[in-house]
Formats: structure tokens, C-alpha cells, sequence
């Protein structure tokens, strides 16, 4: 009798340790489905934010740049001349307009980066030619001067030149923007053992503090916590950086030292056809 009592009592045990499981599992698969609605519905609501985004940008880009237009035609003097105050002043006001328009144009960027819009086409590009073409574009009137390599011992890379003057433009400005007095330099290097391309940007700015370095790739980060910062812009030019280089097959990484500066290197694979097999294959033109 105290035997079969015991079994018994062991039976009834274990039923109630199976009904507690039961209850457990059933929690964590309501749990579970509460999740997973909860994450549909965020990226729902990031993809409306996106596509709000980059509608109105749109929408804003494009009287912006008649705008714009007709302000150049004004400095040119085709509606007549004017004097030094007016000149000024609308010298001024082109200054504005342009800062308005490469806000506008990274809000645009970005949603297309987020909602996966924008398709990566590969041709094959001369890196010597797209550092000489920056060079003359962004080495003009600028308080901190910007040396770009004279030639680069490099072959022929593919990959996206759109995307990929995008990428170093937003680091120059980065790179200026950051530092007060000094120097920014461009470098480049082939690494042959594993057929891939290093760009690096580096500045003699104030530095960036490790524990700040993935944060500065994060949407919206300013980084106005860092000394002689020019609080032109949202925050989105780093963020740009690390979304195209990641489209193109590669990795961007910083390094720094506080009251020194800091060296942004962007590795790309030369021939990224592996590098981008898993992506939507609409996103890839040859």
C-alpha cells in the first residue's frame, strides 16, 4: 500500500509539473507572438517613416534647386548689377540655400538607404580620375586645406562611383567640419594578397573618444560633445557612410587619439561580385 500510495502521489506530481510546463510554454508562445506583431509593426512604421521622408524630400529638393539657380543667375549679374551690400547679402542667402540643400539631399539618402531603393550599379572606375575630380571640387576656398594623393598605384576597381564619391565626400566634410586648424589628407593603397582597396581620411582635429566610435555611425549623431564641432548638418553624413559601404561589400572603420585626430579607412573589395552575391539581384546593374 505505501508503495502504490507513493507512485501515486509521485503521478500526480509529475502531471502537475507537466500542467506547469504547459502553462510555461503556452506564456512564452503568447509572449512570443506579442513580439513578433510588435516588430511588424515597428518596421511598418519605419517604412512609412522612410517613404514620408523621402517623399517630402523630394518634394522640398526640388524648388530648392530653381531657387538656388536663380541666385547664381543673380551673382552672375544677368538681371543686372549690384552693389557690395547686395552682393553680400546674397551671397549670404546662397550660402543658406546650399546648407538647406545637403540637409534635404542626406534625409533623401538615407530613406532610399532604408527602404532598400537604392540600387548599386557597377561599372569599372579609375581611382586616380574620381580623386582628381573631388579634388577639384571640394579643394577651394576652405580654411583647412585637403591633400589628395597625387597618384595612386591602383588597378581599375568595380564597384559604384556614385556611391563611392559620396562616401569620401561625407568624410571630407566630416574630416573639415571637425577640424579647427590643421591639415586633412586623403590616402589610398591596394592590398593584393586579398585583391581589396583601403581609402583613408584623416584630420589633425581634437579626436574622438572610444567609447564614441560606433555611435558616430548612428543616425542623428552630431557629436556635439566634441570640441570646434560646426553644428552644420543633422547628423547623418557618417551614417550614409557606413549604410553605401556596406551596399558596395565593405567596411568603414575610425581610429583616433584625443588631441591628435582621427583616420576614417574605408576597405572595399575589388571586384565585389562575391561580396554583394547576397543582394537583391534587381539592386545590382552591370
Amino acid at each position: 500500500m505505501g508503495r502504490r500510495a507513493g507512485a501515486a502521489a509521485r503521478q500526480r506530481q509529475e502531471r502537475r509539473r507537466a500542467d506547469q510546463r504547459d502553462v510555461v510554454a503556452k506564456q512564452l508562445e503568447r509572449t512570443l507572438d506579442e513580439l513578433r506583431a510588435a516588430y511588424a509593426k515597428s518596421q511598418e512604421s519605419d517604412r512609412v517613416k522612410s517613404t514620408f521622408l523621402a517623399t517630402v524630400s523630394h518634394e522640398l529638393r526640388t524648388p530648392l534647386v530653381a531657387i538656388i539657380g536663380y541666385i547664381d543667375l543673380l551673382l552672375e549679374g544677368v538681371y543686372g548689377k549690384m552693389t557690395e551690400e547686395q552682393e553680400e547679402a546674397v551671397g549670404r542667402v546662397q550660402q543658406a540655400g546650399t546648407n538647406l540643400y545637403q540637409i534635404i539631399s542626406g534625409l533623401l539618402d538615407a530613406s532610399r538607404l532604408d527602404l532598400g531603393t537604392d540600387a548599386v550599379e557597377l561599372r569599372e572606375v579609375d581611382l586616380n580620375t574620381t580623386l582628381r575630380d573631388l579634388r577639384a571640387e571640394l579643394d577651394g576656398n576652405r580654411a583647412v586645406r585637403i591633400y589628395f594623393p597625387k597618384q595612386v598605384d591602383i588597378p581599375s576597381l568595380v564597384t559604384d562611383e556614385t556611391k563611392l564619391r559620396r562616401v569620401l565626400t561625407n568624410l571630407l566634410e566630416n574630416a573639415v567640419r571637425f577640424t579647427e586648424r590643421g591639415v586633412v589628407t586623403v590616402d589610398a593603397r591596394w592590398d593584393p594578397v586579398h585583391d581589396r582597396v583601403e581609402l583613408r581620411v584623416c584630420d589633425t582635429g581634437p579626436g574622438i573618444p572610444e567609447a564614441q566610435f560606433d555611435r558616430i555611425f548612428n543616425a542623428f549623431h552630431q557629436g556635439n560633445d566634441r570640441p570646434h564641432a560646426n553644428n552644420n548638418g543633422i547628423g547623418l553624413g557618417l551614417y550614409i557612410v557606413r549604410r553605401l559601404v556596406t551596399l558596395l561589400g565593405g567596411e568603414v572603420s575610425v581610429t583616433s587619439k584625443l588631441g591628435e585626430g582621427s583616420t576614417f579607412t574605408v576597405t572595399l573589395p575589388r571586384k565585389p561580385l562575391l561580396a554583394l552575391a547576397g543582394a537583391p539581384q534587381a539592386a545590382l546593374t552591370h
